[in-house]
């Protein structure tokens, strides 16, 4: 991803490794490269921008040229706004497993998990202004664990509590319900 020279703030947020070959489209996939050793004389060309955030104001694509229909209300340049440009459509992209869609952090091959939900969602998050929510989901929760000795010691009293005691009220209201009613009704 080329990023040009113009009034646009840009913030790479994703880039490739420094080792990288870039090959021009369309090109010939050869999957027995796996049976090969690499040559890594050929992945000199330096680190690559896979995502980046634009910041400031776009002009439009449609500023100097004939519309193909009357717009009423045409912009020839947006207002202060955000965008962010992604080079692959697969860090958005689930893999199907048995029929069903896998996390999207998960990859089924090697079974370990990346960071492409939590990137979507802080971009998300960025691009609403929702820098209290991107503050509250970077947040460390700790639980806090019960004694394991103290609930085993007092284990019957919390089970009379939280057993006992609401069936003691249930049948308490019942009987004082039953003689409010035999009392009120009776001739």
């Amino acid at each position: 991803m080329e990023l040009l020279k113009n009034g646009i703030k840009k913030t790479v947020l994703l880039q490739s490794s420094i080792a990288t070959n870039v090959v021009g489209t369309p090109r010939i996939i050869n999957l027995d490269i796996i049976h090969q050793q690499p040559n890594f004389k050929a992945y000199r060309n330096g680190a690559q921008n896979l995502a980046v955030l634009l910041e400031g104001e776009f002009t439009s694509v449609f500023k100097n040229r004939v519309k193909p229909f009357k717009i009423n209300d045409f912009v020839s340049k947006s207002k202060s706004t955000k965008m962010i440009v992604v080079s692959d459509g697969d860090v958005i992209k689930n893999k199907i497993q048995n029929g069903q869609p896998t996390s999207l952090a998960y990859d089924s091959h090697t079974g370990m998990s990346y960071g492409n939900r939590d990137f979507l969602l802080n971009a998300v998050n960025y691009m609403l202004d929702d820098s209290g929510l991107l503050n509250i989901r970077t947040q460390k929760v700790s639980i806090a664990f019960l004694d394991s000795k103290k609930v085993a010691a007092n284990r019957t009293f919390w089970q009379v509590i939280n057993i006992g005691l609401p069936l003691a009220i249930l049948v308490i209201f019942g009987l004082a319900f039953t003689a409010y009613r035999r009392r009120k009704y009776r001739h």
